[in-house]
């Protein structure tokens, strides 16, 4: 039987429906940050796109550095034919390794125009908005890869003054570190000069537990997922204050 058109009259709606588009580049070995865009985004006038690169554990500067010839294409592939109001590499250690500036421009190849953020880069910008100088970091990389992140943070005039972590070389991994692993690991990371603690990584679980760790401590915590998708959203002039994940997105 040959088709036939439907010869009705319409016309193509707006394929993001006139909310805020918002993409995000995860690792293919990411377990953790699309639950957690589920949870924090719950606003319908705000819409989530995702795209994958390919990435290999060990976590190694090496490795991590690697994802860099993969960016471009995937910054291209997300929500082809429709307009992303901001975008972001979702990988803080990759950030590094790669260079900020060089994840920027991949980023503004393949979607040129976008504005673009990182985890690492939102958190920076996010001490200075709570006026932060000085902070306890936590990270589940071994040390040849904490340390260009300990020089990253000191190099945005904010000061490490204890940095601490689970020594693990699979991002696999880290998402299976259980909560109550997390808020005992941050509470001993805390240090009494630091006015917040930084939780690094998208794949840690820590955006359950930052309400319970602000209580404990006393002060604010930042992770690399609450950071990324606060900036995020500030980006694609998402303004609106979210509740249950912390003082930077509630008050800033």
């Amino acid at each position: 039987m040959k088709s036939r058109a439907v010869g009705i009259d319409y016309q193509l709606n707006d394929p993001e429906g006139g909310a805020k588009c918002l993409g995000l580049i995860l690792l293919s070995t990411d377990l953790t940050l699309e639950r957690d865009i589920h949870r924090v985004i719950q606003d319908s006038s705000v819409a989530t796109y995702i795209n994958r690169v390919t990435y290999d554990n060990p976590m190694t500067v090496e490795n991590l550095a690697a994802m860099e010839t993969r960016l471009k294409q995937a910054a291209i592939d997300l929500l082809p034919g429709a307009k992303l109001d901001a975008i972001a590499f979702a990988c803080t250690s990759g950030s590094i390794a790669i260079g900020p500036d060089k994840v920027f421009q991949r980023l503004e190849e393949g979607q040129p125009g976008v504005p673009s953020t990182t985890p690492i880069s939102a958190a920076m910008e996010a001490c200075q908005a709570m006026g932060i100088s000085r902070i306890a970091l936590l990270t589940p990389y071994h040390d040849d890869v904490n340390q260009p992140i300990h020089a990253y943070i000191e190099e945005h005039d904010v000061e490490v003054m204890s940095m601490s972590t689970f020594d693990m070389d699979s991002d696999i991994d880290v998402a299976r570190i259980p909560l109550e692993a997390i808020i005992e690991a941050a509470q001993a990371s805390d240090h009494k000069d630091a006015q917040a603690v930084f939780l690094s990584c998208t794949a840690l679980r820590s955006i359950e537990c930052i309400e319970t760790l602000e209580e404990k401590l006393g002060k604010p915590v930042l992770s690399s997922n609450q950071a990324m998708l606060w900036r995020l959203l500030r980006l694609a002039g998402y303004e609106n204050k979210i509740q249950g994940f912390g003082k930077l997105l509630a008050d800033n």
